[in-house]
């Protein structure tokens, strides 16, 4: 069921943000991925603090099923191939080093954005 939200709200804001941005890098996919992690952080306190909702609803519906289908990696791994097949090596690497790093870094923030609020 989470799923079924997901997927849409990824798509709708992937679209969004692609629209708003003109670039042929895919700013859309790395920014959905970046909110995804971050929001992955913050559910996994939450499971890990509070008892408010169990952590079957946070974690097959929210996190497997709505972030799990928000945040793509197989839409990730086909812009890679298309960048590598279209030769534009710097935007590939470029797109690879910033989406590990900046999802690692979104869902570290998201840990420590629970523990101050």
């Amino acid at each position: 069921m989470g799923g079924a939200f997901g997927a849409p709200s990824r798509y709708l804001f992937n679209t969004a943000i692609n629209n708003l941005f003109q670039y042929s890098f895919p700013i859309g996919t790395l920014t959905v991925n970046i909110i995804g992690s971050f929001l992955i952080g913050i559910v996994t306190m939450t499971m890990k603090n509070y008892q408010f909702m169990t952590e079957d609803i946070l974690r097959y519906f929210f996190m497997i099923g709505f972030l799990g289908s928000f945040t793509t990696f197989s839409a990730f791994s086909i812009e890679v191939i298309n960048m590598y097949n279209s030769e534009n090596y710097y935007n590939l690497v470029l797109y690879v080093m910033l989406s590990l790093l900046l999802n690692f870094l979104a869902a570290f923030l998201g840990i420590i954005f629970f523990k101050i609020f």
